[in-house]
């Protein structure tokens, strides 16, 4: 049996009446990855909401990744599709043209050079795959997080992942 971890929660709901609401509530609540899987996706109300929620976290910087079964979801109407994938590109866009600019006018090249090596270096450390039972401390991360993408790494090598 898989053993729980402190700091995680489940919540029993009913019916759509709770649920659409609560993934709404958690999606705004979101800091770091929305992984959402679904079998049905509507172009209604409901889908609509779902979508906003989506386009709110993504704003916010939030990881948003959504999975629609194509054969549960063959009428979604496809500017819904457009709609959504068009939301994420504005925030891509707003990054670019209007954050990064203001980064790179108030901060000196050559401490931009050095944060950029410093990504570098945390993203060839960084896990490569998600591990949601894992605490989220900055202990745990600075600790634990190096030998853990070490193995996802070996584990993407033997499997051909490709990790990007």
């Amino acid at each position: 049996m898989t053993e729980f971890v402190d700091g995680n929660r489940i919540s029993l709901v009913r019916s759509g009446v709770e649920y659409f609401p609560e993934l709404i509530s958690q999606c705004d609540a979101a800091r770091h990855e929305i992984h959402l899987e679904t079998y049905i996706f509507e172009d209604d109300a409901t889908g609509r909401a779902i979508a906003a929620a989506l386009a709110r976290a993504a704003r916010r910087g939030v990881a948003t990744h959504v999975m629609v079964d194509g054969f549960g979801s063959q009428d979604l109407d496809r500017s819904l599709v457009r709609e959504m994938t068009e939301q994420l590109r504005h925030h891509v866009h707003d990054e670019e043209t209007e954050q990064f600019p203001q980064l790179r006018e108030r901060i000196p090249r050559e401490e931009l050079v050095r944060l950029r090596e410093k990504v570098d270096t945390a993203k060839k450390l960084a896990p490569t795959r998600a591990h949601p039972s894992a605490p989220n401390t900055e202990l745990f991360h600075k600790l634990a997080g190096p030998g853990v993408g070490m193995v996802d790494r070996l584990r993407d090598r033997l499997t051909n992942r490709s990790t990007g």
